[in-house]
């Protein structure tokens, strides 16, 4: 209608950004994703024709109002630069045609993009007794569950065993004497689907 857009909901758009009239579909955010730390989103754009970008909107909080980045159009992308971990990320999207006229926001999806855990014990090289050592490692925050894996080689390519616990210790299975084991924790979760890297290999 040729009316100055208000911001969506408070944001700043840039200037000279209409209101069509007949109105440009919101994108519509259909998973988000957090695997090995990196945070992955994947979107439909309802009138793909009329859009030539896309303006991703981010924080950690509900209803982020701080653009965050202009991309071509797509529908999928992956925060590669983000820096924030192991604290709530909020995402939504808006359309953009070349005229510069904008969609309503899209709905918002959010997740959470963990740090590795730290090993505490048995340290790197050194010779336990215990056929069934105790393995232990520093909590991350907000992680609900993690994987464990020991293997004979460092390259985990079969591990000897592999397992999901929701504690920050994970009691091994008795182990061959005379041989030497890696192991390795990550944060890991199926609902909502989340992952850390992998820790350090101890």
């Amino acid at each position: 209608n040729g009316a100055t857009r208000p911001n969506p909901a408070g944001s700043r758009p840039d200037l000279g950004a209409y209101e069509n009239e007949g109105g440009i579909g919101a994108p519509v955010l259909t998973a988000i994703s957090s695997e090995s730390g990196l945070v992955n989103l994947t979107w439909e754009v309802t009138t793909p024709t009329a859009v030539d970008s896309i303006y991703l909107y981010k924080g950690t909080s509900p209803n982020p109002t701080t653009l965050y980045k202009k991309i071509a159009r797509t529908s999928s992308f992956s925060d590669t630069e983000n820096t924030t971990r192991n604290d709530t990320l909020y995402y939504r999207l808006v359309a953009k045609t070349p005229g510069n006229l904008v969609s309503s926001y899209s709905n918002e999806l959010k997740t959470i993009a963990h740090s590795a855990p730290t090993l505490l014990a048995p340290a790197t090289n050194s010779t336990k007794n215990s056929k069934t050592p105790r393995l232990t490692w520093a909590k991350v925050p907000k992680s609900t569950s993690y994987r464990v894996q020991i293997a004979t080689t460092d390259n985990f390519s079969a591990p000897a065993f592999n397992a999901v616990v929701t504690d920050t210790l994970y009691q091994s299975p008795e182990l061959r004497t005379n041989t030497t084991y890696f192991w390795r924790v990550r944060v890991e979760s199926t609902n909502p689907v989340r992952s850390s890297a992998w820790s350090s290999t101890s």
